[in-house]
């Protein structure tokens, strides 16, 4: 009984033993030999230092204001008109002034550009002081009872002749010159003067004016004088003759009496 006994302490003080030396062999393949010490936050938590507003999505409460209003680009609206290079500025800047200093070419230079008061001042430049009352006292009639222009071609227009006649007589006082004379004046216009056959009738007389309008207003009516013309409007040399010899024979011989 005691062999029995001290066998099985043996046994059992040798297994004890091989059982501890078998839990210093054991590792578990799901662990690291080294502990991680290191906490890495989740990538969900926006902790981060180096963040930006953009990656979190809102504008810094510090940012300036004015970092927070967008530069219009080249492709905004300024709600200005846009200015077209190839367009040419409103008004007759390029006409050219043909004044002197009576009243009637200060009317007469007017007629290049109705309405434009800058382009007036400058045919004012040129006009005499008498001269330029005269204008002033005609325009005021004429503005009084709402004409819109002095001429009408070369000869007063009815608005002004007939309500204000005392100041167009004093603008356009009698000539000395025949129809004759107007005539040539007429062929001599220069084409960019558009005042010139105003200025040219109020050179004659008051019965040369009479019939200067009869010759010219027959003269214009025929078919040639619509497209046989000189630079400045007045009928070619052929046309003016053909017209003379069957159109207006009368017409022309009370402007072109035997000399």
């Amino acid at each position: 009984m005691k062999k029995i006994f001290a066998f099985l302490v043996v046994a059992l003080f040798a297994f004890g033993c091989g059982d501890s030396k078998s839990d210093e062999d054991v590792v578990d393949p799901g662990k690291s030999d080294v502990a991680d010490v290191v906490d890495t936050p989740d990538e969900g938590d926006p902790t981060d230092d180096t963040a930006t507003s953009d990656d979190l999505g809102e504008p810094q409460d510090n940012a300036p204001a004015d970092d927070q209003t967008p530069a219009p680009d080249d492709g905004t609206d300024t709600n200005e008109p846009e200015h077209d290079p190839g367009q040419e500025p409103e008004g007759c800047s390029k006409a050219t002034v043909f004044s002197g200093p009576s009243c009637v070419e200060t009317a007469a230079c007017e007629m290049a550009c109705p309405g434009d008061e800058d382009f007036l001042a400058q045919c004012k430049e040129a006009t005499s002081a008498e001269g330029l009352d005269q204008f002033n006292a005609l325009r005021e009639c004429m503005d009084q009872n709402e004409c819109v222009a002095f001429f009408d071609g070369d000869a007063p227009d009815n608005c002004a002749f007939t309500n204000c006649k005392d100041q167009v007589d004093a603008c356009m006082p009698e000539g000395t010159k025949t129809c004759r004379d107007i005539w040539m004046c007429r062929k001599a216009c220069d084409p960019a003067d558009l005042g010139c056959p105003a200025k040219c009738v109020s050179l004659g007389t008051i019965d040369d004016r009479l019939v200067w309008n009869e010759y010219q207003d027959c003269v214009l009516q025929a078919d040639c004088a619509l497209t046989d013309t000189l630079a400045n409007g007045w009928p070619t040399e052929q046309c003016e003759n053909d017209i003379q010899s069957n159109f207006c024979t009368n017409q022309a011989e009370d402007c072109f009496p035997p000399l």
